[in-house]
């Protein structure tokens, strides 16, 4: 993570113009969608959009584009901010605004790594005295996992996870999402009973044979999983005793020696290995589910690899 305590580089030359992406149905937008959409609307001079759907996102993000924002505020969980940024690598590619992420969805695992924790309307309160006073705003950078899959997938997002962690998150979405479960601990401690209730059997483990394309490799193993985020649910942090100079990702290999050595380095920071090959891109070869900010996808062998590199890194707003 850079952080900067001088402001003044992480403004627009000219003034903010504020562009707001709003999802509704977001975990923890929902139950107050209407005082939320006041808060938003009433950001000074901000082009106001709404979205639910991805191709909705990917429209209102090209409006607010369009219209020349150099402030992007995305209110929602992870999922929008995933359809975003993939939206925003395809459209603009290497121009990308300041960004402002207001957490209103489930679980908002990208917000709370940036240090933007707290309930809606609390933030956008936040947000709007940040905005009356630019000159003493501050940003944070992260890059985003770049990933292309066959000839059509093009996405952009903070974290990619296949085999059990995809896994994970179907069992959440089916079984937990539809409870209104939104706060961390709670989100957190099911995938968490879940996991360990796998562990716990492991017969009942999903295998995943995964190739790895800078060494050919093959690897018969549980999950795989790759982050530009410093801290994922429940406050892990799998690489603060890293680098942060090449692509970081952990494979945690079919045995239960293996899971439980892995859980131990990703609780100590020191979870994940770099490409030895190419320290910028990453490939794998499998087929089965994966999932990118909570977002599920499919890989297939016919279709190539998954390949995963990073972008350039965005500059996201303190507030």
């Amino acid at each position: 993570m850079t952080e900067h305590a001088a402001p003044r580089p992480a403004l627009p030359a000219t003034p903010i113009i504020a562009g707001v992406l709003c999802n509704p149905a977001g975990g923890r937008i929902r139950r107050q969608a209407q005082l939320v959409r006041a808060s938003l609307q009433s950001l000074p001079g901000a082009v106001y959009r709404e979205a639910l759907t991805g191709q909705e996102i990917r429209d209102a993000l090209r409006q607010c584009l369009d219209a020349g924002v150099n402030l992007l505020i995305l209110a929602g969980g992870d999922g929008t901010v995933h359809c975003a940024l993939s939206e925003l690598y395809r459209y603009r590619p290497g121009a990308a605004p300041l960004l402002a992420v207001i957490p209103g969805g489930t679980t908002n695992m990208t917000a709370l790594d940036l240090g933007l924790a707290g309930k809606p309307l609390a933030r956008i309160s936040l947000l709007a005295t940040a905005l009356a006073r630019p000159d003493a705003m501050g940003f944070t950078t992260r890059p985003a996992l770049l990933i292309s899959h066959g000839q059509e997938l093009r996405l952009a997002g903070m974290f990619f996870g296949c085999g059990l962690i995809a896994q994970g998150v179907k069992y959440f979405n089916c079984r937990v999402r539809r409870l209104g479960v939104t706060h961390e601990i709670s989100g957190g401690m099911v995938m968490l009973a879940y996991l360990l209730r796998l562990l716990l059997w492991p017969s009942a483990l999903p295998a995943l044979r995964l190739t790895l394309g800078d060494s050919g490799k093959m690897h018969d193993c549980l999950a795989a999983f790759s982050t530009t985020l410093e801290r994922l649910l429940l406050g892990v942090r799998p690489y603060r005793c890293r680098q942060q100079d090449s692509l970081r990702f952990t494979i945690i290999d079919n045995n239960m020696k293996s899971v439980w050595a892995t859980l131990a380095a990703l609780l100590s920071g020191n979870g994940g290995r770099e490409s030895q090959d190419n320290p910028d891109r990453l490939e794998l070869m499998f087929d089965g589910d994966f999932i990118v900010d909570g977002e599920l996808y499919q890989a297939r062998h016919r279709d190539g690899p998954v390949i995963i590199s990073r972008s350039a890194p965005l500059r996201f707003l303190k507030f």
